[in-house]
């Protein structure tokens, strides 16, 4: 059995994604209101589960990705739900980007 399958079947009443599940399961107090999370990779995947909960937990969210199409479905839907979400395309491998990143958050 698949190891998403397990969780699925194993914890159907909680966020079974990883950041997702750990949050739900033993962080229920969280709270981030008024903070800033930079989610890379968060067009897709774990990125987009720590993107979506994040906002959920109140966090203004950055969602970058390199693919932009991807990262902007993402923010659009935090922001159907009530959060606050910009989108940064770039390539965390690269610096410049990084550096290009930065720049545009400050």
């Amino acid at each position: 059995m698949a190891i998403s399958a397990y969780l699925r079947k194993r914890y159907s009443h909680y966020t079974y994604t990883a950041i997702g599940f750990l949050v739900t399961k033993f962080w229920p107090f969280m709270r981030l209101d008024e903070k800033v999370a930079i989610v890379t990779g968060g067009g897709r995947g774990m990125g987009r589960a720590t993107a979506i909960r994040m906002a959920q937990e109140g966090a203004k969210v950055v969602v970058v990705d390199k693919a932009q199409d991807t990262a902007t479905s993402i923010a659009d839907r935090i922001k159907e739900e009530g959060g606050r979400a910009i989108v940064i395309a770039a390539d965390v491998t690269r610096s410049e980007e990084v550096q290009r990143m930065v720049q545009t958050l400050l």
